[in-house]
């Protein structure tokens, strides 16, 4: 016997086992003899050591579990030789060409993790985002990878064979207050099954995460405008006043924000901090010369196409107690006949405060040449009245001082003065009264004409005529 042949064999290992039979090798020798011939034959192997021989019936059996991953082809050299003796051995080699099939033994497997990726926020339908790649060394359909999103983010959609990523064409926000939409815009999970029978997924998902670059999308936005700022009149120069509050959700200098005084009205008494934006005045505030005052304030970030919003802030003035009551006019010249009745207005006084509210509030009182209390004024009209009768005879002038007391703060409460001259004109309300029931006097007969002879008098308090010559009175 000597020849030469070639087998070829394919074969699908069980993962399982060892020992498994591949196939069974057979040589032919023609001799008779059982010395020389078919029952002599011994068989050798040569070429792997995962594969074993029986010598004597050929059967080729596995050593270990094979794996096609690792190699997929093996090349066994069988040797068979009778039972001859030196030059008289015959041999026969057989050549065994064993090639390995597939079964669905491996789960893909993530290539290049961590998936980390860069998108402009608001970018269109179909932008690509990412490409993603799980590997399965098994073959054919045992090897085809198909991606999915799971769980499914309606922000992105993916090739199920290519792994690649675009946008879905829903809006990418990066500064969405939807705490989900934001999570799903940020995070996509991707999971891989390979097309097996049965189908093995790989042993994790994987995420990609996306960071959304920030597009100059947003206004700056007050968050305190616009707004009535109640301020006290009398701040020195350089007091804090307000302070504007603005953000930009935007990044960097999208996001960084100046803000500026536009306009005042009806003047620019204010300084704004374009930073901070603190409110400053650069003059002492006066509510009596302005009591209100209308801001306009813009704000702009700094992106390459700025974008600017504008507000109103209304700064009141509130009223301190600065301003002094004051009569118009300060003296009241007044005539009455002594006869007036009581509650007689004697004068309605007109006093201002230019304040505002209870520091504006006026209580009048007479202070001073009313020791007998013939007059009275109102709490808080200001009109002087009569409280009884008057009589020239007893007196024939008064001199009212009337104070005006604002309602301000204890303390700080102010004072206005005004004098009312009030003149008491005489009415004939007395008869005349000798000061004797009668007189006697001596004179000589050669007393020329025109010569006093007697004085008379009357008392009290005659009519005007009578005032002045009382002999006129006789």
């Amino acid at each position: 016997m000597s020849c030469n042949f070639f087998l070829s064999y394919s074969l699908r290992p069980s993962p399982s086992s060892t020992g498994a039979t591949v196939l069974l090798v057979n040589a032919t020798d023609l001799d008779a003899s059982r010395e020389y011939g078919q029952a002599s034959l011994i068989y050798s192997l040569e070429g792997s050591s995962q594969f074993r021989l029986n010598s004597r019936s050929g059967e080729i059996t596995t050593t270990a579990l094979l794996d096609r991953e690792l190699k997929s082809e093996y090349i066994l050299i069988v040797r068979a030789v009778d039972g001859g003796v030196g030059p008289q051995q015959k041999t026969g080699i057989a050549t065994v060409n064993i090639t390995i099939l597939d079964i669905n033994d491996n789960s893909p497997v993530w290539r290049n993790e961590p998936y980390l990726t860069n998108i402009v926020e608001m970018s269109p339908m179909n932008t690509d985002v990412f490409s993603v790649l799980a590997f399965d060394p098994d073959n054919g359909q045992n090897g085809t990878v198909v991606y999915t999103i799971s769980p499914v983010n309606p922000f992105y959609t993916i090739s199920s064979s290519t792994g690649k990523i675009r946008t879905s064409g829903l809006t990418l926000d990066r500064e969405s207050s939807n705490a989900r939409d934001t999570q799903l815009m940020r995070s996509i999970i991707i999971s891989a099954v390979d097309n097996g029978t049965p189908p093995l997924h790989a042993s994790a998902s994987a995420t990609v995460l996306v960071n959304l670059l920030d597009l100059n999308d947003n206004d700056p936005t007050f968050l305190n405008l616009p707004f009535v700022a109640e301020v006290p009149e009398g701040l020195p120069i350089g007091s804090s006043v307000f302070k504007v509050r603005v953000e930009d959700p935007d990044e960097d200098m999208n996001g960084l924000i100046t803000m500026a005084l536009q306009m005042g009205m009806p003047r620019l008494d204010f300084y704004l901090n374009t930073s901070s934006g603190v409110l400053s005045s650069v003059a002492v505030l006066d509510r009596e010369q302005i009591g209100q005052y209308h801001l306009r304030i813009i704000a702009y970030d700094a992106g390459k196409f700025p974008r600017t919003s504008t507000s109103t802030l209304t700064v009141t003035i509130l009223d301190v107690n600065d301003e002094t009551p004051t009569f118009n006019p300060r003296v009241y010249n007044v005539s009455l006949k002594e006869n007036v009745p009581r509650d007689h207005i004697v004068a309605r006084l007109s006093c201002s405060d230019n304040d505002a509210g209870l520091n504006a509030e006026l209580s009048y009182f007479i202070t001073g040449g009313n020791q007998d209390g013939k007059f009275s004024v109102g709490f808080r009209d200001g009109v002087v009245r009569t409280v009884v009768g008057l009589d020239r005879e007893t007196q024939e002038a008064y001199t009212l001082v009337v104070e005006a007391i604002d309602n301000g703060p204890a303390g700080s409460r102010r004072t206005g003065t005004a004098t009312v001259f009030v003149e008491v004109q005489d009415v004939n309300d007395n008869r005349p009264i000798f000061l004797q029931n009668s007189y006697e006097t001596s004179i000589l007969e050669s007393v020329p004409k025109g010569t006093s002879i007697l004085q008379v008098g009357n008392t009290p308090g005659p009519s005007p005529h009578c005032d002045d010559n009382p002999q006129r009175c006789l």
